[in-house]
């Protein structure tokens, strides 16, 4: 089968993240083309968009490769909606003629839906207008013509995050990025976060199916991480095993015996209200790469696969970057980055707020 993928922003963490998920599945694939808009996968029947969707975090919507217009769409053929979502060099006119000749043919009712951006819809709107269940969703990307079988659904994320009964922004990372990060330790049975804050990459594993162990050095952190997957437990009816433990990452192999990976943004600092100056940021870095290389040699005490980590670089005042010289850490300690593809070079910077996250894969 062959599909084509719409990445989020930041394309090359999703084009990273599809490769680890793709590997962790073991399901057989290979690329054909990517851009920053999509990438174009050919994988074994083994691969399920739906499942996938729920999983990726850089993956905005996944459509299966047209070989024939006809083959859009089996369902009832009075008053369905269809809507064109164009992604790259595409010739919409054309398409647009090509579509409605062939719903003609079938005996189609078909009515089109336009997109409130100037060229796609946004997963929203497909999730509203029902276009996967109960209509079409094209995608035209260059030269490719696909039907959306698979779309992220941003509705569940609010209201998981409306019901979670703890919450504090400056102690979580987004749903999204926990999901990448997941991914990318190709964790399938266990995983471990030791900076697990309120437990939302926790969450993200349990309801994976994978069984996840957390540690915070802060008790409230864990009381709160406790009480949030009591509620994942409770509203999902998990069956995956979670542990969450107040103590040191830079110690973690006296309570942690093992783990498949880990998945972490671990401490990044004190919270920023506004931009450091160049001396505070090294002194803060400084401070963090020692808990980093701590942590981490503890880290190979325990962990068998990969670990997908968030390392800082902050921003100052003299427009001047702080870098930390993570990779001298990982070398000394006996680790190597995992780079699958050669175009994507890893670090990948996710520059969100006066503190750049580098994201590190290692193994």
């Amino acid at each position: 089968m062959e599909y084509v993928f719409i990445l989020g922003r930041d394309y090359e963490l999703s084009i990273l993240e599809l490769v680890a998920y793709m590997q962790k599945n073991n399901i057989r694939f290979s690329i054909k083309e990517m851009s920053p808009l999509a990438a174009i996968i050919s994988t074994d029947e083994s691969f399920k968009p739906k499942t996938a969707i729920k999983s990726l975090g850089g993956v905005v919507k996944i459509g299966e490769v047209l070989q024939n217009i006809d083959e859009a769409y089996e369902g009832d053929k009075n008053k369905i909606k269809y809507a064109i979502s164009s992604y790259g060099k595409t010739d919409i006119t054309r398409i647009q003629e090509d579509i409605k000749k062939s719903f003609k043919k079938q005996k189609i009712k078909a009515f089109y839906k336009k997109p409130k951006r100037e060229k796609a819809l946004m997963p929203n709107e497909v999730i509203k207008q029902k276009l996967i269940e109960g209509g079409v969703e094209f995608l035209a990307y260059n030269e490719y013509l696909a039907k959306t079988v698979a779309a992220f659904n941003p509705f569940e994320h609010e209201k998981r995050d409306q019901e979670m009964p703890c919450k504090d922004y400056l102690k979580t990372i987004s749903i999204r990025l926990a999901k990448i990060l997941i991914n990318l330790s190709q964790a399938k049975n266990s995983l471990l976060d030791p900076f697990c804050g309120y437990g939302i990459i926790l969450q993200e594993a349990v309801l994976q199916g994978i069984n996840a162990t957390g540690m915070d050095t802060d008790k409230t952190s864990v009381e709160a991480a406790k009480k949030n997957l009591e509620y994942i437990e409770k509203k999902y009816e998990i069956k995956a095993k979670y542990e969450v433990i107040q103590g040191d990452s830079r110690f973690l192999s006296r309570t942690v015996k093992e783990a498949e990976g880990i998945a972490t943004e671990p401490c990044l600092g004190p919270y920023l209200k506004q931009m450091p100056s160049l001396e505070e940021a090294k002194k803060t870095m400084k401070e963090l790469e020692t808990l980093y290389a701590e942590t981490l040699k503890e880290a190979k005490k325990v962990v068998k696969g990969k670990i997908a980590i968030i390392v800082p670089r902050f921003q100052t005042k003299q427009k001047k970057d702080v870098i930390m010289d993570f990779n001298s850490i990982i070398k000394g300690l006996g680790y190597k980055t995992w780079q699958p593809i050669k175009e994507i070079k890893t670090p990948v910077i996710y520059p969100h707020g006066w503190i750049i996250r580098e994201i590190w894969v290692i193994e």
